[in-house]
């Protein structure tokens, strides 16, 4: 019968407040004042306040959650206290258990896409701390394995900032805490190899440790090949003139037989523009010593000695040397880093 009324009471001060609307577009403000008020005293005002009241303490635990919990858990991780746990823990006595699971799936989710790297054995602990004190469980597999990536990843940047470099020691190190914290991507050399090989590679050239490939070429004593291309394109950079402009009066008076005056001043302006030139697809070799080049035309040899700089693409590097136009060697995409490498390397230990 409670019920009843309500939705009876409802049904009339909608009306009612209905009527009101109507008088203003009437403008009748009168009788639209005296509706709208009856309107608004016949619907039944504790229902509206309960109403409000729960969306206003789910928004409450939603902005402590989304807001203030999440911002300093993540962002201010080394600052994070327990004042913020509590206060969730004293607002969540008021949640049925489904509210609890779903702001449990909400704040794994925005914790798994806001993990960094930084401070990742910190976040681990803290982490842990978290989840124990806030939903009484541990965390869950797919931020454990996130957060045991970011310990291994913070300690390759750490290996390698130095020296833009990964030594054996330090590749040991990796594969031994990947191992403990089971971290799949970094257990052994070769799965460290395939992401890190630029890092590795430096290390080995710097300390004198080149590929031993069999070149295409005759090599000289102690000479070795470390690089082999059997489809590099070779180019050589030409600046050449594109036209010649004349600008200015110009006329011209006979002054005796075959003689003759040009009368204005002699303006021009030379356009030139860089061209690079094919020199035709062959094989490239990088030695220890030099770079060779060769195909049904011609044979190029480049000492290491003689380059003055190098200038690296995705798929090509330019090689200025001391006389003569810059050259070319465009070994295909994405190659070009690992033929600079290997050129830098072997420069770096003459």
């Amino acid at each position: 019968m409670k019920q009843f009324f309500i939705v009876v009471r409802w049904t009339i001060g909608l009306f009612i407040i209905l009527l009101g609307i109507v008088g203003l577009s009437e403008k009748d403000y009168s009788f639209a004042f005296f509706t709208l008020v009856i309107g608004i005293l016949v619907i039944p005002h504790k229902q509206i306040l309960n109403f409000l009241n729960k969306k206003r303490k789910f928004n409450y635990l939603d902005n402590v959650l989304t807001s203030s919990l999440i911002k300093t858990i993540i962002i201010e991780f080394p600052n994070f206290n327990n004042e913020y746990i509590t206060n969730f823990l004293n607002s969540k006595k008021k949640l049925t258990n489904d509210k609890i699971i779903k702001l449990k799936k909400e704040f794994t989710k925005k914790i798994v896409k806001r993990l960094e790297v930084k401070d990742a054995s910190l976040a681990k602990e803290k982490l842990e701390l978290l989840y124990n004190t806030l939903f009484d469980s541990d965390i869950p597999e797919n931020i454990l394995q996130k957060a045991n990536l970011n310990i291994v990843r913070e300690l390759i940047i750490k290996s390698i900032s130095d020296d833009d470099s990964l030594d054996p020691n330090e590749i040991k190190e990796i594969i031994n805490l990947s191992k403990k914290l089971n971290v799949l991507e970094y257990e052994n050399e070769e799965n460290i190899r395939k992401e890190l090989n630029y890092y590795i590679t430096n290390w080995e050239l710097d300390n004198g440790i080149f590929p031993d490939l069999q070149s295409n070429f005759i090599l000289k004593k102690n000479e070795k090949c470390i690089y082999v291309n059997n489809d590099t394109e070779m180019l050589i950079r030409k600046e050449v003139s594109k036209r010649i402009n004349y600008s200015g009066p110009r006329a011209r008076i006979k002054i005796a037989k075959g003689l003759s005056y040009n009368i204005g001043s002699y303006n021009y302006k030379i356009e030139k523009e860089i061209k690079d030139i094919t020199q035709g697809f062959g094989i490239l070799n990088v030695t220890t010593k030099r770079i060779l080049f060769k195909n049904r035309d011609k044979n190029v040899t480049i000492r290491l000695s003689s380059i003055i700089n190098l200038e690296l693409f995705s798929d090509a590097i330019m090689v200025m040397k001391e006389t003569g136009k810059p050259i070319i060697f465009k070994v295909g995409d994405d190659k070009g880093l690992e033929l600079y490498q290997m050129v830098n390397g072997a420069i770096r230990n003459l």
